[in-house]
């Protein structure tokens, strides 16, 4: 996700010290987009809970402490959903995808 940010040009407004540097109109349009791409980058699931965050910043910090921190909660959920992608590759393996 901070890769494809970067490709935009839209993690500037993660750091406080760009902020301050960009124009008030601009960090507007800036954030906005950022927020939009961000949400659109998210599953379902995980839109669920992240879609009540009206500015990208929250929604960064939120999705940080859903899945940076290194806690068993975290581990089984992305076992779940490296599980689930292993069983899409297998199933198209299986009829020769």
């Amino acid at each position: 996700m901070n890769a494809l940010l970067v490709h935009q040009g839209l993690d500037a407004t993660f750091s406080e010290k760009v902020i301050a540097k960009i124009e008030e109109r601009r960090l507007a349009d800036v954030t906005k987009k950022t927020h939009n791409a961000i949400l659109l980058s998210l599953g379902d699931e995980v839109l669920q809970e992240e879609a009540e965050e009206k500015y990208a910043k929250a929604v960064w910090d939120k999705l940080e402490d859903l899945y940076l921190k290194k806690t068993l909660a975290n581990r089984l959920y992305l076992k779940k959903h490296l599980d689930d992608f292993n069983k899409i590759i297998l199933e198209l393996k299986s009829i020769d995808v």
